[in-house]
């Protein structure tokens, strides 16, 4: 939870950030997200699992990340 709330390298990840890691996830392209975001990648797995848990209980901010998704999808 300390990555999310405040990561010591690069701050605090925002929802349109986490898509572009989710999108990077999908495209094989982790490492190249992650240096691009400046973000370190022992991160990456604290990171999913709390926006996880975040999304699941709550049905607003899941539907605030769908639409993050569909935009950080598109070329």
């Amino acid at each position: 939870m300390a990555y999310v709330t405040r990561e010591t390298f690069r701050g605090p990840i925002v929802m349109d950030e986490y898509a572009c890691i989710l999108v990077g996830l999908e495209a094989w392209s982790r490492k190249t997200t992650l240096d691009t975001l400046e973000m370190q990648h022992e991160a990456l797995m604290p990171i999913v699992r709390v926006w996880t848990k975040k999304a699941a209980r709550d049905a607003k901010l899941a539907e605030r990340l769908e639409v993050a998704l569909r935009k950080a999808r598109r070329p």
